[in-house]
């Protein structure tokens, strides 16, 4: 993926994904999470590629481009440390319908969409909590995603 892998760090339970959840939760989810780092201008993933991955930002920015079919890449949005991207991966998405780029050196925590499946059939409540707190990050990054493509639209116009 990028380099300097790691294992789910203490540190990161700072971000509003896992605040308030109790000692044991946090030992529980520990084990699948993972941070990584990614150059500046790294792609993280492509459009059409395998949405394989759930992302947090930990430290950086990320752009998200969109490539219409007839023109050129689109910027979208910029991600911001605690923001969540990577969503087609748990929005039941086989492929990512967008592209992030790292653009600067960026820490990301990151989860496999095959490992939160595990993790809400073992775990339904814990399972419950963080789709219920990924959604909210989802839902209010859409709000101003939602406004950045409306004034890409009427500038097509």
């Amino acid at each position: 993926m990028g380099y300097h892998e790691s294992m789910f760090q203490e540190q990161d339970v700072h971000l509003p994904l896992f605040n308030g959840l109790l000692k044991e939760q946090i030992d529980q989810i520990k084990t699948i999470f993972r941070t990584c780092k990614f150059p500046q201008g790294q792609t993280i993933f492509e459009q059409g590629q395998n949405a394989n991955y759930f992302y947090i930002l930990l430290a950086g920015q990320v752009e998200i481009r969109y490539k219409p079919y007839d023109v050129p890449s689109l910027m979208v949005t910029h991600i911001h440390s605690g923001d969540v991207f990577g969503w087609s991966s748990i929005l039941g998405h086989t492929k990512y319908t967008s592209s992030a780029v790292s653009l600067c050196e960026c820490e990301v925590i990151y989860i496999s969409h095959d490992d939160m499946r595990c993790l809400i059939k073992s775990s339904p409540e814990m399972g419950d909590i963080l789709i219920d707190r990924m959604a909210s990050g989802i839902a209010q990054h859409l709000k101003s995603t939602h406004s950045k493509v409306l004034t890409l639209i009427k500038k097509g116009l």
